[in-house]
């Protein structure tokens, strides 16, 4: 059966000769994987570049009941990015985040209110011009919400990492800044630097840890540092 969809590209893996399976999360369906055939051959329907991760689509999707692979009918880039494949912090955050989602996201049923959340900050991550160097902080606590973790004060997170650790390792000033991200809008001036930056990501992944076992061994965080000195 055929069906209308929305969805936020996670990563996609070979297969065969010349296709590829594309992890997608779906307005209408959560995560989902399709087969996309001859999408890397030289006449192939489909251009690759629409399973880029982090794209923006619009599809018609074949749904079987039971299959845990599915097909894709039609497709189309639904919002094109202006910024993000060409601003290197832009592009090394994306990586990170596509990296924590697909650690994190992995529900096969319907959650428009986080689609509707991914879709936004991902395009607001395209247009933002100030700010930028916060927003995998403010968007994983953001997420929270959606992973059913809700993150409203540094107390709230302090508490389970203190919990998770089994020592008391935050100052007063870590969790002011824990604070005021948690506060924060995206683009707004926090007025961090690089290390304070570390180590506030340090305390959000501990949090996610305490929580889930496979939040771990991230090969972009290299990458991430990298752009964000």
């Amino acid at each position: 059966m055929l069906h209308r969809t929305k969805g936020v590209v996670f990563n996609f893996i070979k297969y065969r000769e010349s296709s590829i399976i594309v992890k997608i999360f779906t307005e209408k369906f959560g995560m989902q994987s399709y087969v996309v055939n001859g999408v890397r051959s030289a006449r192939g329907k489909n251009k690759i570049a629409l399973f880029q991760p982090l794209t923006l689509l619009e599809l018609v999707v074949y749904k079987k009941e039971g299959a845990s692979i599915n097909r894709i009918s039609e497709v189309r880039c639904a919002v094109p990015y202006q910024s993000l494949p060409f601003d290197v912090s832009k592009s090394g955050i994306a990586m990170f985040l596509v990296e924590c989602c697909v650690k994190l996201i992995q529900e096969e049923k319907e959650s428009r209110s986080l689609f509707t959340f991914l879709h936004h900050s991902f395009l607001t991550l395209d247009h933002l011009q100030e700010g930028v160097a916060n927003f995998h902080l403010q968007f994983l606590l953001k997420l929270t919400r959606y992973m059913g973790l809700a993150v409203n004060t540094a107390s709230d997170l302090v508490s389970q990492i203190e919990a998770h650790l089994g020592a008391s390792m935050i100052s007063r000033q870590e969790q002011r800044d824990l604070d005021m991200l948690a506060m924060s809008q995206y683009g707004d001036y926090l007025g961090f630097h690089s290390g304070q930056r570390q180590k506030l990501l340090e305390f959000i992944l501990a949090f996610y840890r305490y929580h889930f076992d496979n939040f771990k061994n991230f090969k972009s965080i290299t990458v991430l540092h990298a752009v964000l000195h």
